[in-house]
């Protein structure tokens, strides 16, 4: 009886306005007729429809990684994907209130197992993100960030609060430049990891700078992954910013160390500040 009355009360309204302008336009199509009732009706009862519009698949990206610009890249390349640096973004969505860029991915990215690279749109740094990944009718959100041991990383969002757990801390790298950059990264790699041992290029920021003995090292904290390897390759670079010189090579990182770094790229190492 209630649900009757309920909905003559409605149609009564309707029928007394009966223009595009009115508030009991409930469906926004210009007309109040019969089907803002039925929208009305349910919405009174709790029984509204679920938004029809499904969001668009795809892989989108939030950016706090400090970037400039954002580029998708995915591999194996073939003939119908774009090379590096890959797609960039059409837009941006807001989603788990962030900002997430959009990209424009057609069907060759669908139904089939992709590795998924972002970067800086060829700017010098970049960061693996899923391996043999099936993108499928659910969109993927991303976020890139800078994490605690200074390198890039990155997240699925779920939109569940996330704390970021500390890295398992291992030994310490400290560098002695004469280089004169702005910018420094420490980026290794081993033939045994199959590539980079934990972060990708350009790899691990500086921790802090430290005086020692007069001289100021530059602090790189280096996770247990670097020392689960015997043949690890070490390059100090500006960041991603187009210069690098290859340091200790097939090392086995088993204790902290110190490397000093003439102008012209040389280096000497030794396990004291001297």
């Amino acid at each position: 009886m209630k649900k009757i009355l309920l909905s003559s009360m409605i149609m009564v309204l309707a029928f007394m306005t009966g223009n595009a302008q009115n508030r009991f336009d409930v469906n926004r199509d210009g007309v109040v007729n019969g089907s803002d009732v039925t929208a009305l009706y349910k919405h009174l009862l709790g029984e509204d429809e679920p938004d029809p519009t499904p969001a668009e698949r795809g892989l989108y990206i939030c950016n706090q990684a400090g970037w400039d610009a954002v580029a998708l890249y995915a591999w194996p390349e073939n003939e119908v994907l774009p090379g590096w640096p890959g797609i960039t973004p059409s837009g941006t969505v807001e989603k788990y209130d962030k900002t997430y860029y959009k990209f424009d991915m057609n069907d060759n990215y669908f139904g089939t197992p992709l590795n998924f690279i972002a970067n800086n749109n060829d700017n010098g740094q970049q960061v693996d993100l899923m391996s043999e990944y099936t993108l499928g009718d659910e969109p993927v959100y991303v976020v890139v960030y800078q994490c605690k041991t200074g390198a890039i990383a990155y997240r699925i969002d779920d939109g569940q609060p996330f704390v970021e757990p500390d890295p398992e801390e291992g030994y310490t790298v400290y560098v002695n430049s004469a280089l004169g950059w702005d910018a420094y990264a420490m980026y290794v790699w081993s033939n045994t990891a199959g590539g980079n041992v934990e972060a990708g290029w350009p790899g691990v920021r500086p921790a802090e700078t430290k005086t020692i003995n007069g001289k100021q090292w530059i602090v790189f904290k280096m996770t247990k992954a670097y020392s689960s390897y015997n043949d690890t390759n070490w390059i100090i670079n500006n960041n991603g910013g187009g210069s690098q010189f290859d340091l200790m090579s097939n090392y086995d990182f088993q204790a902290d160390v110190y490397v000093t770094v003439a102008a012209d790229g040389t280096f000497t190492i030794s396990s004291s500040a001297n």
